[in-house]
C-alpha cells in the first residue's frame, strides 16, 4: 500500500482536525495505520482481533497525513463516532438517506447498523416517518362456499386487456 502525502491547507477543517487528533491517540487506528504501512497479512485469522472488521475494506484503505481513509471516506475513531452520528441525525430523513449521506464522507465498521439504531431511538425521526405506513395484512377465514370471497383485477397480456375474476372457494 502506498502512503499518500497529506494535503496542506491553510484553512483546516475543524472536524478533520478533531478526527486527526483523536486518531493519533486511538489504539485501533494506530494499529491500523501500522498495518496499512506494513501490509495486511494473507489471511484474516493472522490479523489482530480489533482490526478484523477492516478486513473487507483492506484494499481501499490508505493514509492521508494523519487520517486513515477508506476510498474517499474518513475512518472515524471510536471516541468521535457518537458525535458524528448526532451530526448525521440532524437530517431526520430516515436511515436510508442518512446511510447514503454517510457513505460519501465517513466510515467505521458497523456504521450502517449504528445509523439504523440511532434513527430508531430518535424521537424526531420517528415523528417524521411517512404518515401512511403500509397497512398490515389481515387474514380472513377461508371461503366455505362458492362466491363467498370474490377477487377481481384488471390486466394486460400481449396487447389485450382482461378483467379477471376469481372465486376463492373454487379457484
Amino acid at each position: 500500500m502506498d502512503v499518500m502525502e497529506g494535503s496542506n491547507s491553510s484553512n483546516p477543517d475543524i472536524l478533520l482536525s478533531s478526527v486527526s487528533a483523536a486518531s493519533a491517540v486511538d489504539p485501533v487506528l494506530i494499529s491500523l495505520r501500522h498495518t496499512i504501512l506494513q501490509g495486511f497479512p494473507n489471511d484474516k485469522c493472522n490479523l489482530p482481533l480489533d482490526l478484523r472488521p477492516f478486513w473487507q475494506v483492506r484494499s481501499q484503505l490508505y493514509i492521508d497525513g494523519d487520517l486513515v481513509l477508506v476510498g474517499p471516506r474518513v475512518v472515524i475513531p471510536v471516541s468521535l463516532r457518537q458525535e458524528v452520528l448526532r451530526w448525521l441525525l440532524q437530517m431526520h430523513q430516515g436511515a436510508t438517506k442518512i446511510r447514503q449521506r454517510a457513505r460519501q464522507s465517513v466510515y467505521w465498521p458497523s456504521i450502517d447498523n449504528d445509523i439504523v439504531m440511532a434513527v430508531k431511538s430518535c424521537p424526531t425521526c420517528s415523528e417524521l416517518l411517512p404518515s401512511n405506513p403500509s397497512e398490515p395484512l389481515r387474514p380472513h377465514e377461508p371461503a366455505s362456499r362458492p362466491f363467498e370471497f370474490i377477487f377481481a383485477d384488471l390486466g394486460t397480456f400481449r396487447g389485450r386487456d382482461f378483467f379477471i375474476v376469481a372465486d376463492q372457494f373454487s379457484g
